[in-house]
């Protein structure tokens, strides 16, 4: 019984969690416990596989190795064998009885020659020993020392032996060591400026040319003998290779003066070969003084050449050019290439002249170009020489062979008058190369006239 005014004690009982879980949730979280507990036994599973492979490898190059250190072994003791044979084997040491023998056959010869008597020492036929240092050491043997002392004294003795020759011994020289050379030569690539302009046969146009047009887009041609002593005699190597590189892209570095200097050289040479060195000189005063109209029809090939001459796309002077020539170095050609790069006109360059007199008289150059009769000048307008057999060098206004002034007899020929303007005449209209002038014309007058019949 409980006293009447003592405290009362109440118990609060908290529930268990789990116990107060529903059975839902806790087949859930078991279920998801077994479903962590599957998949940590699936990674054990491939992990052992693996090992177990990787363990099967192993142990099979084990057993390689293991058959691989047995044949070694075996191999070993074979080795081993061999060399305690050949170390047990008592090798016969060879005797030499050369040198006695030769005593011998010097004694029985006794060579003797009408001079020096008795032959002895080295001049014996067959030498008692060497007489060079070849460093061979011969056995000791007492017979052969014992033999070779009683022979010297024998010799030495006698009153008609020889003078001694001193036995010293030979010295090989050293070999001589040629230190290498320490000059390294590097070929550099070749430009390829060749390939993007006209062959050297180019059929020139009817046109003068300044010498940077010449430069820039016939530099071909001055593998040419009259076209090199041209450019030499109006302007060096060092001049010719800075044009290019000015005007025109040339891979791989530029093109250089060397190549410049060995090009046109060897075409200079070939014209002193085959013209001679007067000749030569005489030319390159021609050149130096004339303007570009006879600089220009001094080049142009002879009747005989002209059958292997070739001709050349305009559009295909702009390959890789940078820029075209300007001032006072460009011509009348070059304002025919700019026509037909603005009107994209593939004319060739023997039609320039045809493109020449359109643009002056204010006419539309394709009129002229699509003439047959017009194009049909271009084939027969070609300078000719007086004679019928002109030289590179016997032009209008230079002395020929026979020290006399050669006529400019041609059948078409180009001259500028006094007024800068162009003018293409033919036959004895031809004016003397004195009254041109190398200057650039920007606005030109042309007239054609067919030439009569021969």
């Amino acid at each position: 019984m409980r006293a009447v005014g003592s405290p009362r004690i109440v118990r609060l009982i908290v529930p268990d969690p789990i116990d107060v879980m529903s059975p839902q949730s806790r087949f859930s979280d078991q279920a998801s416990i077994n479903r962590a507990m599957f998949v940590a036994i699936e990674k054990m599973h491939g992990d052992l596989v693996r090992t177990s492979a990787s363990n099967q490898v192993l142990y099979e190059h084990v057993g390689i190795l293991r058959g691989r250190v047995d044949s070694l072994e075996k191999e070993n003791t074979q080795l081993r064998a061999l060399v305690d044979n050949l170390r047990a084997a008592k090798r016969p040491v060879p005797k030499l009885s050369l040198a006695i023998d030769n005593l011998d056959i010097n004694e029985k010869l006794r060579l003797v020659t009408p001079s020096t008597g008795t032959l002895s020492g080295t001049t014996l036929a067959f030498p008692s020993r060497p007489t060079t240092g070849t460093g061979v050491a011969f056995p000791k043997d007492e017979a052969l020392s014992s033999a070779a002392s009683s022979f010297a004294e024998n010799t030495a003795s006698s009153s008609d032996a020889g003078p001694s020759v001193p036995r010293t011994p030979a010295k090989v020289p050293p070999t001589p060591v040629t230190p290498g050379s320490r000059t390294v030569l590097y070929k550099k690539d070749k430009h390829d400026l060749t390939a993007k302009l006209p062959l050297a046969n180019l059929k020139l146009p009817l046109v003068p040319l300044t010498d940077v047009e010449l430069i820039v887009f016939f530099y071909n041609s001055s593998s040419r003998p009259i076209v090199a002593v041209r450019l030499y005699a109006r302007g060096g190597p060092n001049n010719i290779a800075q044009i290019i590189n000015e005007h025109r892209v040339v891979n791989p570095d530029g093109y250089k003066r060397n190549t410049c200097s060995v090009h046109c050289n060897k075409a200079v040479k070939t014209f002193i070969r085959d013209n001679g060195e007067d000749r030569k000189k005489q030319m390159s005063a021609f050149f130096e003084a004339a303007g570009d109209l006879e600089a220009t029809n001094a080049i142009r090939h002879t009747e005989s050449e002209s059958d292997i001459t070739c001709d050349f796309p305009m559009l295909g002077l702009f390959k890789d050019l940078i820029k075209l020539p300007s001032g006072a170095q460009a011509g009348i050609f070059t304002e025919c290439a700019r026509w037909c790069r603005d009107h994209h006109v593939d004319a060739m360059v023997s039609q320039a002249h045809l493109i020449a007199e359109a643009l002056q008289n204010g006419t539309d150059p394709h009129e002229n170009l699509n003439s047959p009769a017009r194009c049909a000048q271009t084939d027969t307008a070609m300078p000719d020489a007086a004679d019928g057999d002109r030289n590179a060098g016997d032009v209008a206004g230079v002395v020929n062979k026979d020290k006399t002034p050669a006529a400019p007899e041609v059948s078409a020929t180009l001259v500028r008058d006094e007024s800068s303007n162009l003018t293409i005449l033919s036959g004895d209209e031809a004016l003397a190369p004195s009254t041109t002038s190398g200057k650039s014309v920007k606005g030109f007058t042309v007239k054609t006239e067919d030439a009569g019949p021969e």
